[in-house]
């Protein structure tokens, strides 16, 4: 007789490459990051509090995500193949993608986009002009 399985789906939606050559990804479908080692085996499981919306790289051991619930949450790899909180920052709009570049976090929640220091510090806030595309007149 057969038995199957009751195996959770998964949804990967952001992967990142770590300096050891790990793979980072996010399984939006079970609301967590996952480590995936150079054989494409889960090392070990990051759960977030809500669903996982952008991952960007900050350096060899640290990302930033985009949580739906107004939340950037830093996530380490360490060298034991664990992924930690660093930190968290709670922002007062949405997040539904996010980049990294030169010290600069960008944010958008789809018609502004915001710049943040990675601390956590708002720069300046671009926004779309009268819900027309940015750049056009």
């Amino acid at each position: 007789m057969i038995r199957w399985r009751n195996f959770s789906k998964c949804r990967i939606s952001q992967i990142c490459e770590t300096d050891s050559g790990d793979l980072l990804v996010i399984d939006e479908a079970n609301v967590e990051a996952k480590l995936l080692d150079t054989d494409f085996k889960v090392l070990t499981h990051y759960k977030f509090t809500s669903k996982p919306m952008s991952m960007c790289s900050i350096d060899s051991s640290l990302v930033a995500v985009a949580v739906d619930n107004n939340e950037v949450h830093y996530i380490r790899v360490t060298d034991f193949g664990k992924l930690v909180q660093d930190t968290k920052l709670k922002l007062e709009h949405e997040c539904k993608s996010i980049a990294y570049h030169r010290g600069i976090l960008y944010i958008t929640l789809g018609s502004a986009i915001y710049r943040y220091t990675v601390g956590g510090r708002l720069g300046i806030t671009i926004y779309e002009k009268n819900g027309r595309c940015l750049g056009k007149d």
